[in-house]
């Protein structure tokens, strides 16, 4: 379960809490995206094609790119794609989606025809090398940071919530260049007297710090949020005077939880700390309580395209004995949940 995302997720049991593409004002884009039809072959999953093809298209958009390009830069773009991020036995064929994804009312090839609208062979879509891409109205829409944002977390949680999300989201260019991320930020630390490195008593030392940079889908999530913590609004700065936040996975990785967005909350440091040490944590509803006095302290906020899994949360909880989970064994006297 999942607050956030509703029926979004691959898994018909899996539920969040969060916002949906639902949350974002109606418009034909979402839905027909919401009821695009992938093809699926004998025997195997669900075709990935598609949902490739448009994470890669909405990078175009995110980027401020044309929403059209021609088939050749298509085909070596998207080919790749395919190959790392579609099923292990799914053929490359960049031919079926950048055709069929006309049939959604979202895409369109201009000027190519065939015969029964079958699918053109390679070397027709070369010799002819037509535009390829969203329609203009689709485009118009997802232009819109909300509407895009909703389309990305829909496509994340609903065929790749198991997927690298990182690489995806790297490789798609949806997550925002860190190029001048704080978190690569080189900070010189004026160090004093000698070192383990014999320097001697009397001079000066200076260490590099270089901070871990965030996954592309942890940077994704924060600028989605502004760097603004989901439970208390406020940002934090950065060395350079930039705004900053951390990302606060629900279930630790360590413990088993997955590197992804619906296991993820945007935090301002303070509540990172009280949520990884279990001072806080979050009801199904998004209420954070105080776990010592049961008091409501705030209630979490949400952007349209994000969700958190509510299995997570109920993980959490059964960490701070107020809840259950089958992978926490449960201590032999507790309290009353």
């Amino acid at each position: 379960m999942t607050i956030g995302e509703g029926a979004l997720s691959s898994a018909p049991e899996a539920k969040f809490l969060g916002k949906s593409a639902a949350s974002v004002p109606a418009n034909t884009t979402l839905l027909r995206l919401r009821n695009m039809r992938l093809h699926r072959a004998a025997d195997m999953p669900v075709s990935l094609h598609k949902p490739i093809t448009l994470m890669w298209a909405l990078g175009r958009i995110a980027c401020e790119e044309h929403h059209q390009v021609r088939w050749v830069q298509f085909r070596d773009e998207v080919s790749p794609l395919l190959d790392k991020f579609g099923h292990e036995k799914s053929g490359v064929t960049p031919e079926n989606p950048v055709w069929y994804l006309r049939t959604d009312g979202i895409w369109e090839v201009d000027g190519l025809t065939t015969a029964d609208d079958r699918v053109p062979s390679v070397a027709r879509l070369d010799a002819v090398n037509p535009l390829v891409g969203f329609t203009a109205e689709a485009a118009a829409d997802l232009g819109a940071p909300d509407v895009r944002a909703a389309a990305v977390g829909y496509l994340l949680t609903r065929y790749f919530s198991h997927a690298d999300q990182n690489a995806l989201l790297a490789r798609t260019r949806i997550a925002p260049n860190d190029a001048t991320d704080p978190s690569t930020t080189k900070v010189p630390v004026p160090g004093t007297g000698a070192t383990d490195e014999g320097v001697p008593p009397g001079k000066t030392s200076t260490k590099t710090t270089r901070f871990k940079r965030d996954p592309a889908f942890v940077r994704y999530l924060k600028d989605l949020y502004d760097n603004r913590c989901q439970v208390c609004d406020a940002t934090m700065r950065a060395i350079d005077g930039r705004s900053r936040s951390e990302g606060a996975h629900v279930r630790a990785l360590q413990e088993g939880g997955p590197d992804s967005m619906d296991n993820l909350l945007v935090m301002c440091a303070t509540h990172h700390v009280e949520f990884d040490a279990l001072a806080i944590h979050v009801t199904d509803q998004g209420d954070v309580v105080a776990t010592d006095t049961g008091e409501t302290e705030a209630h979490l906020t949400f952007r349209p395209g994000h969700g958190v899994n509510l299995e997570h949360l109920r993980y959490h909880r059964a960490l701070c004995v107020r809840d259950e989970h089958p992978d926490i064994p449960q201590p032999p006297h507790k309290g009353p949940l």
